[in-house]
């Protein structure tokens, strides 16, 4: 097979192969471009037919992330990753490890082999004070557009959300009368929300990064909620470490396959919904926001200085607006 004579190749500045035999890992890596920053992009695991195909594939998929990152005025590039297999039977720990270090080269992890390895062990040393959780789509995204048909012709045994035309479909096309109305389903979302992939990152700042002083402060005052009930949580400020939230939203590009998707039911379950959030810490902010030349608040509000129903009276020589009508000049 030629790559630098395909079709899809368009001056791609890498395209690395990747094979551990322990594992039974077989990827590939391609970065097309660089010119504007690291390249962005993601990995996708799936049973290609053929070499050939994966490689089509990964050429195609960093190529469509550099003008994503250009579109959204990025300082980065694009690049793409694929994995041969099947996700839901070939995906072990091994194989991820493997998959792991061959990446560590492109997160800053060093360039000699002794650089990349100190790399690797300091992400493994962190992974335990890491979580990633999936939001979205949820087990009820699934009960709502899985698509039967769909599924049989990927070869899976697990749900799937079909991922094409969403512009045009509201229901699987082999599940027609699906509840596709959020109001009232399971989900509380559209077809195109159970597409959306919804993560929530959470990880603690071990005290060697911490500001000095303000930090184990900090810890000292999270200890007092002993994590919220948040078993994890707790886990990291008993380790002195400050627990930070990330919230990601991505559109996905292949149809989303059932996994370890949490329960979140929409609107539509019996008018009880769930929201996989953490509650908020505060009532929220005030209705009018201090300082904002552009919030006028209702008369006897809090914000209201008058502290009565009646407006204060205007000023003729602050507001044009506010002085008497001129008798002279009669209205038309």
């Amino acid at each position: 097979m030629a790559v630098f004579s395909l079709s899809d190749f368009a001056d791609h500045e890498q395209v690395v192969f990747v094979s551990d035999d322990k594992s039974g890992l077989k990827a590939i890596i391609a970065v097309h471009n660089s010119n504007l920053g690291p390249a962005l992009g993601g990995c996708r695991m799936w049973p290609y037919a053929s070499e050939e195909e994966a490689v089509r594939d990964v050429l195609r998929l960093s190529r469509g992330m550099t003008y994503k990152s250009a579109m959204a005025n990025l300082k980065l590039g694009g690049g793409k990753s694929v994995i041969i297999g099947n996700p839901r039977t070939d995906k072990t720990p091994a194989l991820l490890a493997a998959f792991a270090r061959a990446l560590a080269g492109y997160h800053g992890g060093g360039t000699t082999t002794a650089e990349l390895a100190a790399s690797h062990a300091r992400a493994v040393a962190e992974a335990p004070f890491t979580r990633i959780e999936i939001l979205s789509p949820t087990k009820e995204s699934f009960d709502d557009y899985h698509s039967p048909a769909l599924a049989a012709r990927l070869g899976q045994s697990a749900r799937v959300i079909p991922n094409t035309n969403l512009a045009h479909l509201d229901c699987p096309l082999d599940r027609p009368d699906c509840k596709r109305d959020p109001a009232i389903n399971a989900s509380g979302q559209t077809l195109a929300d159970a597409n959306l992939l919804k993560l929530r990152v959470t990880y603690g700042i071990p005290a060697h990064k911490q500001i000095p002083l303000a930090g184990p402060f900090m810890v000292r005052a999270l200890a007092l909620h002993a994590g919220a009930g948040d078993a994890f949580r707790t886990r990291l400020i008993a380790a002195g470490r400050i627990p930070i939230v990330s919230h990601t939203v991505m559109r996905m590009h292949s149809p989303p396959i059932e996994g370890d998707n949490v329960s979140a039911p929409g609107p539509g379950n019996g008018g009880t919904p769930v929201d996989p959030e953490p509650p908020p810490d505060d009532p929220g902010p005030p209705p009018c926001a201090t300082g904002d030349p552009g919030c006028t608040p209702p008369p006897g509000s809090d914000a209201d200085d008058t502290g009565s129903e009646t407006p204060a009276p205007c000023d003729p020589g602050a507001d044009p607006g506010c002085a008497e009508p001129d008798p002279c000049i009669s209205a038309p």
